[in-house]
């Protein structure tokens, strides 16, 4: 799978769980629904094996940091977040049935 596709999926899974426009997640808003979709874009790209630098043209980020940064926030936002964590553990599933 050519990695567009796999940030084209991944994206797609997570918009349709957290029911956000993919544009919205690749938007500059900082809303909290939205950072947490981000993350869970950064998490499981980067599980799926695209790399940092990737992501961050993918995102239209400035910085790798900024992806860096949402990839390390992932446990602790699944350790408080009841619907973080709920959201995710759907969208792992869908991701494995995808592969």
């Amino acid at each position: 799978m050519k990695k567009s596709e796999i940030f084209q999926m991944v994206l797609s899974v997570v918009s349709e769980q957290t029911e956000i426009q993919p544009t919205d997640i690749l938007s500059f808003a900082r809303t909290e629904e939205l950072i947490d979709a981000r993350c869970m874009v950064v998490y499981f790209c980067k599980q799926l094996g695209l790399t940092t630098n990737y992501l961050q043209e993918q995102m239209h980020r400035q910085s790798s940091n900024s992806i860096q940064h949402l990839y390390n926030m992932y446990a602790t936002r699944r350790q408080y977040n009841r619907f973080f964590a709920h959201n995710s553990s759907m969208v792992e599933r869908q991701l494995v049935i995808a592969e």
